[in-house]
């Protein structure tokens, strides 16, 4: 609980970064960081878990969020108008649902029990769980459909967000 990490897996051009908490964080900030960047939180043990739970709630949980409102307008038979509202409105949301939402299926049986976490952390801090455990099921059902076998790296690059959520 003195560690968490943040990010994908390294590039040449960006690293993800290890948080660090408790007493002995500053020993191991010292080591040489070639794989991550180390950054420290003061304070208690626990402080870097928390951060990540916290930094995964934010980042899966909008990336669920827009799983489901997009899932929604599908089955609703809104689609085309919705996306036509976000490509005005909110061009950065659909920006980000076209590039996640077709990877999300070969990262949701992990992200599934991680959402869970999160509502687990929350709760320990008394605030309200039910949408990381509503971003749970989502998790859930993207790792049930059909493209959950696919890995990052032969994620078919040219399914669409619509193609993705049409699932069970």
């Amino acid at each position: 609980r003195a560690a968490g990490l943040v990010g994908g897996p390294p590039t040449a051009d960006v690293r993800p970064r290890l948080y660090l908490s408790g007493g002995q964080a500053d020993a191991v900030a010292s080591l040489d960081g070639q794989a991550f960047d180390h950054v420290v939180l003061h304070g208690q043990a626990g402080h870097a878990s928390m951060f990540k739970m916290l930094y995964a709630g934010l980042t899966k949980g909008l990336n669920a969020l827009l799983v489901n409102q997009l899932m929604a307008a599908e089955r609703a038979g809104l689609f085309e108008a919705y996306v036509e509202e976000l490509a005005f409105s909110q061009q950065s949301l659909l920006a980000r649902a076209e590039n996640v939402i077709p990877r999300m299926p070969a990262d949701a049986e992990r992200w599934t029990p991680e959402m869970r976490e999160v509502a687990s952390a929350l709760r320990e801090l008394d605030l309200p769980t039910g949408f990381h455990t509503a971003a749970e099921h989502v998790m859930q059902r993207l790792a049930s459909s059909p493209f959950a076998t696919e890995t990052r790296e032969t994620v078919d690059s040219g399914r669409t967000v619509r193609d993705t959520l049409r699932v069970p």
